[in-house]
């Protein structure tokens, strides 16, 4: 009798085939894969776990965040999140770190995307009556829309505020812009106190801008103001509360508010924060080393 050698010939391909998928598998599943996804580092899981607190309104201190892995085929990371009832145990953070998942539904935006943009006329940057910190006439400004209960403002505010501005140092001077995103309920009240306080005295502003972005995690509190305004302004400036609480219950600088929101919607602003450096748009929440690069890099178009 004859070999089926047709038979045989059709089964090895399809053996072949099956083999292939299986190490395949078995790669993705293995540290050889992972190796090529970036870990989260522990601010990216803090990160997590305060969108998941604030948007669920548990106890900080209560909820515990772990990574559970990378899901097969992709840099998404599965997050474990326990401790609290209300919030969901699971979610996902992408590679890039731009988007979080709770299971197959998008609920956070990404943040700003490093994409080339044309420079900004600094007239239109800076005009209006924005906070100013440092020398007004120094040639160099950064321009930063912020949210006040952002992570990612906090920890810009912070390297802003090492770099010595107010003293006119690099020569430049700081720019604030409000654009308090939707899902940050906290925010927008607080751009509107803070923008009262700058009615007053731009001094107030600004100890109040470091006083919000050391206390992120209070800014629900009812009290919030009040210590804030406690701890700010001095003798010779002193803070008229009766003032204050007047424009915050009137929301009468919600109109300050709103001009520095369409701002940053008519330049494509999408996230925070979002950086101009003489005109010139950074990507992300750059640090100081890039800040200090982008001023001594002159670009066409970026000047007054």
């Amino acid at each position: 009798m004859t070999r089926p050698e047709i038979k045989i010939e059709v089964q090895r391909p399809v053996l072949l085939t099956l083999a292939l998928v299986f190490c395949a598998i078995a790669v993705l599943s293995s540290d050889y894969y992972r190796g090529y996804c970036v870990p989260l580092s522990n601010r990216d899981l803090d990160m997590v776990r305060y969108y998941a607190v604030t948007r669920f309104g548990a106890a900080p201190a209560n909820v515990k965040v772990s990574e559970e892995g990378i899901l097969p085929e992709s840099c998404v990371h599965r997050i474990k999140l326990a401790g609290a009832s209300s919030i969901p145990p699971y979610w996902y953070v992408s590679g890039d770190r731009k988007y979080i998942f709770q299971g197959a539904g998008l609920i956070a935006r990404p943040q700003p995307k490093a994409q080339p943009l044309a420079p900004v006329d600094r007239e239109v940057l800076e005009s209006g009556s924005a906070p100013v910190l440092g020398p007004r006439n120094s040639p160099n400004s950064i321009v930063v829309f912020s949210d006040f209960q952002c992570p990612y403002c906090a920890t810009l505010s912070k390297s802003l505020g090492e770099m010595n501005i107010s003293s006119g140092a690099h020569g430049m001077h700081l720019v604030f812009r409000h654009y308090p995103l939707p899902f940050h309920t906290q925010a927008r009240p607080a751009a509107e106190a803070a923008a009262c306080l700058a009615v007053q005295d731009e001094s107030f502003f600004w100890e109040f801008n470091d006083y919000v972005f050391s206390n992120q995690s209070r800014l629900g509190e009812t009290t919030f103001v009040n210590a804030a305004t406690r701890t700010i302004g001095s003798k010779k400036k002193v803070i008229d509360r009766t003032r204050l609480r007047d424009c915050i219950d009137r929301h009468a600088s919600a109109a300050i508010v709103d001009a520095d929101v369409h701002l940053a919607e008519k330049l494509g602003v999408e996230g925070t924060p979002t950086v101009f450096v003489n005109g010139v748009r950074l990507s992300g929440a750059p640090n100081q080393a890039s800040l200090l690069s982008a001023i001594s890099t002159p670009r066409r178009g970026a000047v007054r």
